[in-house]
């Protein structure tokens, strides 16, 4: 993901947070898509230690590191102005009923 540069404005964006990459967390381990032969399969590795993943309950949820890298990088380099961002919801049944692997 390109670093955005210093700007004042409005920062707009329509669905953007569901469409980022979310990580699969399970009971210490995290769940990852690897390529075998033409398939893409899950595999797992050990969850590390100290990983902000790490400090979630364990009850095999998602967690979107890359919307906080989002956050960290429009609230660094916003000199002035406004973030809107619209997401339409859903109930936490839902969300988590579709799981959304890129």
């Amino acid at each position: 993901c390109d670093s955005l540069q210093p700007f004042v404005g409005v920062h707009f964006s329509n669905e953007l947070l569901d469409a980022m990459p979310v990580r699969l967390i399970g009971d210490d381990v995290e769940k990852l898509v690897d390529l075998e032969g033409d398939k893409f399969v899950f595999v797992e590795r050990p969850l590390r230690q100290g990983a902000p993943a790490a400090r979630l309950p364990r009850d095999d949820g998602s967690f979107n590191q890359a919307a906080l890298d989002w956050i960290d990088d429009v609230a660094s380099n916003l000199q002035r102005g406004y973030v809107i961002t619209i997401d339409y919801g859903r109930s936490g049944g839902e969300f988590h009923e579709r799981i959304q692997v890129r």
